[in-house]
């Protein structure tokens, strides 16, 4: 690619062609190269040669610190040139461009690394933050007797903490080929943006078979919209999601739900940091869906063994037990207990 092209009165519109066949191709092999007359009969297939008559030419390439060939400054003529006089001159003009090139190159550097520092500061400010929330939201669990009454304010701080559009839980089934189906049952949204809690997709996923054995290894599923597959890139681009990200909530080692942020604004690259704090927030939900089944279990197995204590205290004190189970029947149990019984 040609940056500039000075020709005879003015500057020309910069050529981008084919080293292959042209004596810069020489330039930048060999070094500097000098043809004083007959070039363009030298080399017949440079239509820029061809085009512009040129008769002489010379060439002197550029390299960065590390010796590449990074570009060539260049004359030539339509008639004969002094090689004594146009060598010098190419070497000290590709020795300043190539001063110009380093100094470029070390800007661009410390630029990338700025922006890497900058990166990496925010992605830990995020990480920091998405702890915090969870910290919060587990006292949240602690004060209140189901789980589920803590949902939305969790989904309010991890969604704020990480900068995200949307926060979400999906909780999971199977179906009758038990495959993996997802629900969303809860959702959060940053200000401006449009619920997607109620997009049919979204109630009765079919989540994606290898999705589910890497939720099933605890792994999650960071991805772009352009990098999903088709049914769910149609749904995250009418809901304009741009990336999201997903991590599984695990419950007595099997996939019970998901938890998940999108971004609507840019395909954002979520970073592992980011991704492990959120694997913290769902593993707190896993471990408190375990435990308020196991209460739930304990109290309905306690709600038994009274019905069962109850019953033989009754049938103890009966003349004639037909009456006794007669009066057992009739008492009222839960729903859970009859079952048991």
């Amino acid at each position: 690619v040609t940056i500039a092209m000075w020709a005879r009165d003015g500057f020309r519109e910069a050529p981008t062609y084919d080293l292959a066949g042209t004596p810069c191709e020489n330039v930048v092999e060999g070094g500097l190269c000098v043809y004083t007359g007959g070039v363009k009969s030298l080399f017949p297939d440079d239509r820029v040669l061809v085009e512009l008559d040129v008769e002489s030419y010379a060439g002197m390439p550029v390299r960065d610190a590390a010796g590449r060939p990074r570009g060539i400054v260049a004359v030539f003529d339509a008639q004969t040139i002094d090689e004594s006089r146009v060598g010098p001159a190419l070497e000290l003009f590709a020795a300043r461009a190539q001063a110009e090139l380093g100094r470029l190159d070390a800007q661009a550097a410390l630029d990338a690394s700025e922006r890497r520092e900058t990166i990496a500061q925010v992605s830990i400010s995020r990480r920091d933050g998405i702890l915090a929330a969870v910290a919060h939201a587990a006292e949240g669990l602690l004060r209140t007797d189901s789980w589920r009454d803590a949902v939305a304010d969790t989904l309010r701080l991890l969604g704020g903490a990480a900068g995200a559009d949307r926060s979400f839980l999906y909780e999971c089934t199977t179906d009758q080929d038990a495959a993996a189906v997802s629900h969303m049952t809860s959702e959060w949204v940053a200000e401006g943006v449009s619920p997607s809690i109620g997009t049919v997709l979204w109630q009765g996923y079919r989540e994606a078979p290898e999705d589910v054995e890497r939720f099933l290894r605890g792994e999650s599923v960071r991805e772009t919209r352009a990098e999903a597959w088709p049914e769910k890139r149609a749904a995250l681009e009418a809901e304009g999601t741009q990336a999201t990200l997903v991590v599984p909530i695990l419950a007595d080692g099997k996939l019970w739900g998901l938890l998940g942020l999108d971004d609507c604004q840019v395909p954002r690259l979520w970073t592992p940091l980011e991704t492990e704090a959120l694997r913290v927030a769902a593993g707190m939900l896993g471990g408190a869906v375990e435990r308020s089944r196991a209460r739930a279990e304990a109290e309905a197995r306690d709600r038994i063994l009274g019905a069962v204590a109850k019953a033989a205290e009754t049938l103890l004190q009966a003349e004639r037990w037909e009456a006794a189970i007669e009066g057992v029947r009739r008492r009222p149990l839960s729903a859970r207990a009859k079952e048991n019984i």
